[in-house]
């Protein structure tokens, strides 16, 4: 669906960074005033922009933290975090140079974790041992009781970083993206995920990424009924699990049929969790 620019991959990115409102994660008003600033296809704009708007918010958070008003500063910084990665997201021609990068990356990672102390519920922040390297994750827990419940382990996808839906799932950054990527380059044999369908400068981004991360030409997964990416990617996975499963396919016309049903944050939740709420009761 087209959502504030006629660029496709501007389109998307602008419908992901407001999806999260949904969890406190964005307010559509930021997200409109600084789209509306942006010309279509401009990545410098993007970045600009962005980085402005966030900055902006931070600096609500800080100053609700200081005055001890808690859920605001907890909401804005999560805001923050969110606009910072989304102020990164297109700077890719020389990330080991950039140094705006970095600073963004870092400010998006720092305030999800101060937000995350803010939470009414503990979190906590976790290493997952992975061959010789370890991925950086969040546990989510609903009380400090220790008592054994059922366990959602859910990682994000290509470019996801675990500061991403903070609020209904635990995400660990996977080897090839977020933090591991700057802690080593891990070689994973992706070759036969190929890219089926993707705007110019998506397809670009994600090739610069399959390349520095996974050595191949290019890489992906997939979701939706209308995917951006990757054609047929979700019923291969179906294919090869044994476990209980379910294939749920989002659709165009309820929302969400774009790609990791972005823009569709609630729907998606009810039926996973509805679903796991039937698998585990039985």
């Amino acid at each position: 669906m087209k959502f504030l620019f006629d660029d496709e991959s501007f389109s998307f990115e602008a419908l992901r960074a407001a999806g999260y409102a949904a969890y406190a994660g964005a307010d559509l008003g930021e997200v409109l005033v600084t789209c509306r600033d942006i010309p279509e296809g401009d990545h410098d704009a993007w970045s600009t922009r962005w980085a402005a708007t966030a900055a902006r918010v931070e600096l609500i958070g800080r100053d609700a933290q200081a005055a001890g008003h808690r859920v605001s500063a907890r909401e804005a910084l999560l805001r923050a975090s969110n606009y910072y990665r989304t102020a990164d997201f297109y700077r890719r021609e020389n990330p080991a140079q950039d140094t705006e990068s970095a600073r963004l990356a870092t400010s998006s990672q720092q305030t999800f974790a101060d937000a995350v102390t803010l939470f009414d519920t503990p979190v906590r922040a976790v290493e997952i041992p992975y061959e010789d390297v370890s991925l950086p994750g969040y546990l989510f827990l609903v009380d400090d009781s220790g008592a054994r419940r059922p366990t959602v382990l859910f990682h994000g996808g290509y470019d996801s970083t675990r500061r991403r839906d903070p609020r209904r799932t635990g995400r660990p950054d996977g080897p090839g993206h977020g933090c591991p990527l700057g802690r080593a380059q891990r070689a994973v044999d992706l070759r036969r995920t190929r890219l089926r369908r993707a705007p110019r400068r998506g397809r670009a981004l994600h090739d610069e990424r399959g390349h520095r991360a996974h050595h191949v030409p290019d890489a992906g997964a997939g979701g939706g009924e209308r995917p951006v990416f990757f054609r047929g990617q979700p019923q291969r996975v179906y294919d090869e699990l044994t476990s209980v499963k379910e294939l749920i396919v989002f659709r165009e016309d309820e929302g969400g049929g774009e790609h990791c049903h972005e823009g569709a944050l609630l729907l998606f939740h009810q039926r996973t969790f509805d679903w796991l709420d039937t698998v585990l009761g039985r």
